[in-house]
């Protein structure tokens, strides 16, 4: 049985398109990330009083999750190996004092 991440993975892979160059996928992750900061920035204007827009960054955020995963799986990589290289980096700066 397949654990959670190799589930998203095969479910994410089935949304891309045949021939589907690479470049769009850098391109829709830019893309992404930019709608996580316009859903954050209405939280931020004082005209919008004091709104939570959690579920629209969190829906913004799982479009960014789409792209990195499928970028990870063009470069031969998961999102498990993803973590697991982070955490070693962090851990490594934290030797060094480095944030």
């Amino acid at each position: 049985m397949p654990n959670k991440l190799d589930a998203y993975l095969c479910g994410a892979l089935s949304y891309i398109a045949p021939g589907t160059p690479t470049e769009v996928f850098y391109s829709g992750l830019a893309s992404e990330v930019g709608e996580v900061l316009a859903e954050r920035v209405k939280e931020l204007r004082p005209d919008r009083g004091d709104i939570d827009n959690t579920e629209a960054v969190l829906d913004e955020l799982s479009d960014v999750l789409w792209y990195i995963t499928v970028l990870a799986w063009t470069r031969g990589a998961s999102l498990e190996s993803l973590m697991g290289r982070n955490l070693i980096k962090l851990q490594e700066r934290q030797l060094i004092g480095k944030k």
